[in-house]
């Protein structure tokens, strides 16, 4: 194993990276940790401070994979789908989202492929989560009547930011 180190501006910092990742392996691609691209929300989500959503994600035609070093991933993840698991923060005003899966399908090759993925969305302001209004209201339960927050967001389109760098499959690396 090779050990890389930079230095920085002649000070004694010194960046070592212990572990060198192969860009390609077994006929994947890696995507690096940090990476984004843009995804759309498929619907418009409302989302109360004591329960746990899911929400699923599009990956429009053409978006392309922002990488460090300006690395470009020759992977088409075009209308791939990404799932996710959403939360209310009701200070923040914010649906914070954590990402669990891709899921991509490639018709000419007759294949489809699934991959956990662990990132997060980030909403246009650049902020973690997406924003979203509040509302209050009325519900009953075990005979109780009590208010409960709801948070609501309309459908727009984000940023995904991958917290670990995964390998997708080659098999989809074709321009549709």
């Amino acid at each position: 194993m090779k050990k890389a180190c930079l230095i920085f501006n002649l000070i004694a910092i010194n960046t070592c990276f212990a572990d060198n990742i192969s860009l390609i392996k077994n006929n994947e691609i890696y995507i690096p940790a940090n990476s984004f691209l843009k995804v759309k929300m498929i619907a418009s989500a409302e989302v109360t401070s004591r329960s746990n959503e899911s929400f699923l994600f599009f990956i429009e035609s053409g978006t392309q994979v922002v990488s460090p070093s300006k690395y470009t991933p020759s992977i088409d993840l075009s209308e791939c789908f990404i799932s996710g698991t959403g939360k209310a923060d009701v200070e923040s005003q914010r649906i914070k989202i954590k990402t669990t899966k891709i899921s991509c399908v490639d018709n000419s090759r007759k294949q489809a492929y699934e991959k956990s993925i662990d990132g997060y969305i980030v909403d246009v302001d650049g902020n973690a989560g997406i924003k979203a209004s509040v509302k209050r209201m009325l519900t009953s339960e075990s005979n109780t009547e009590a208010w409960q927050t709801l948070l609501s967001a309309q459908k727009r389109t984000l940023d995904l930011v991958l917290i670990n760098g995964v390998y997708l499959s080659a098999n989809n690396s074709e321009s549709k």
